[in-house]
């Protein structure tokens, strides 16, 4: 009984981690239109990672079930039962599978974290230039003369408004 649910675990791993590595894909693909401003295949990526997000969701789910009912067959007494304590418990190639695969998904999911943090600065960025300009249309440079810190004259910005609001 504990070995079939230590395989059903194993499974259910080997499945987390292909959703994480189908994640990293499709974040690189969400790069991609981030960068050629492809907003229809933006929104499309971003369809494709909801549903790989509630697929591990769902696995998730599921994996915290199997770890409960094996650390209560195992008779762990932690009051949070992890995959560590399960395989540390268990003998020969189930254990050392489990160890692997938790390396694995640890790993996998580090990836995933890594390629959103680059993805979430690339739009910082994006949406910054986008309020650059913006606002460069909408405000209109100064000429005139001011004082910096010094006490000495400079001049307003050199580059031009692109819209003249005075004319």
């Amino acid at each position: 009984m504990m070995h079939r649910a230590a395989n059903d675990l194993a499974s259910l791993l080997e499945k987390q981690v292909k959703n994480y590595r189908e994640l990293k894909g499709l974040i690189l693909e969400k790069r991609k239109a981030i960068v050629s401003n492809d907003l229809k295949k933006l929104s499309d990526v971003t369809s494709q990672i909801e549903l790989v997000i509630a697929s591990n969701n769902r696995l998730e789910v599921n994996h915290s079930a199997l770890v409960k009912k094996l650390a209560a067959g195992l008779k762990i007494s932690e009051p949070k039962p992890s995959l560590i304590h399960i395989a540390r418990r268990l003998d020969g190639p189930v254990s050392d599978k489990l160890m692997e695969l938790r390396r694995q998904t640890a790993s996998a999911i580090s990836d995933v974290q890594r390629q959103n943090r680059i993805n979430a600065e690339m739009l910082r960025y994006s949406a910054n230039l986008i309020d650059s300009v913006l606002k460069r249309l909408v405000e209109p440079e100064s000429h005139e003369v001011t004082y910096g810190s010094t006490g000495g004259m400079r001049q307003g910005r050199a580059s031009a408004s692109i819209i003249d609001h005075r004319a």
